[in-house]
């Protein structure tokens, strides 16, 4: 594997993405958890709206 490898992103479970340059840093990214897919967001960005949406009572 380590004569195929390719320099690629990996992304954490946030979605953030980070360059594994070398086979190594693949193998540490891929040790803590990273991906080679980007999380979707879509989710994290319906709980923001559906918070907002509630009406405030106040009365």
């Amino acid at each position: 594997m380590k004569k195929d490898f390719k320099p690629h992103m990996m992304y954490d479970k946030n979605g953030k993405g980070y360059k594994a340059d070398t086979y190594e840093q693949h193998l540490a990214m891929k040790k803590r958890g990273y991906g080679h897919t980007k999380p979707s967001t879509k989710k994290k960005a319906n709980k923001i709206i559906r918070k907002r949406a509630k009406p405030q009572s106040g009365y």
